[in-house]
């Protein structure tokens, strides 16, 4: 991808670096995976995910995501948002990991500081995984996003994905009910 600089349509003065991650930026948006997660899910998640060993765990899950293959390649692909040389945002993109989401091109994960949601930084971050996605031949998109998640619920809907069904992410710690979104028809999703 490069790097790109976008500004925020709503606030012109507000730019956005974004960039492909490298490993360097394993550590950052470990920290940001944490604080957000933890904002988002202080009333969803069992208490056994708020330990501190969490953290650590998104550290080693980002240090293993943001390290080369053998092939010199990510096995996922992330793009970072960077605002006054911090992440403010990043989106993970790839292959489907589950066969619940088919042979569609995969938002693994997004998460935006919650500092700058209000900025459209998450619309931004949300085409530049697009972008790549289809850049691969994707050419359909699905997600998953936990049950009661509603504000991403609704900002997935606003940006065009439809509702298309539901299934439990048994997870290792914690069995979540899932929607998953859709864009069977992939353009711009701001």
């Amino acid at each position: 991808m490069g790097q790109l600089i976008k500004s925020d349509g709503s606030n012109p003065a507000k730019s956005f670096i974004i960039r492909d991650a490298v490993a360097d930026d394993a550590d950052l948006s470990a920290a940001l995976h944490s604080r957000v997660w933890r904002l988002t899910y202080a009333n969803l998640a069992p208490p056994v995910m708020f330990e501190a060993s969490m953290d650590e765990r998104r550290k080693r899950h980002w240090r293993s995501v943001l390290k080369p293959n053998d092939r010199g390649e990510q096995d996922s692909h992330t793009i970072i948002a960077l605002t006054a040389g911090t992440i403010a945002g990043f989106i993970s993109v790839g292959p489907p990991r589950d066969s619940a989401l088919r042979q569609r091109g995969e938002v693994k994960q997004l998460y935006v500081d919650q500092i700058a949601q209000g900025l459209a930084l998450s619309k931004l971050v949300l085409s530049a995984g697009f972008e790549h996605l289809q850049a691969l031949g994707y050419t359909s998109i699905r997600l998953a996003v936990v049950e009661g998640n509603d504000p991403a619920i609704k900002f997935y809907k606003a940006a065009g994905g439809l509702d298309v069904g539901c299934f439990t992410d048994p997870g290792p710690l914690w069995p979540s009910a899932n929607r998953l979104i859709a864009w069977d028809q992939v353009g711009d999703p701001t």
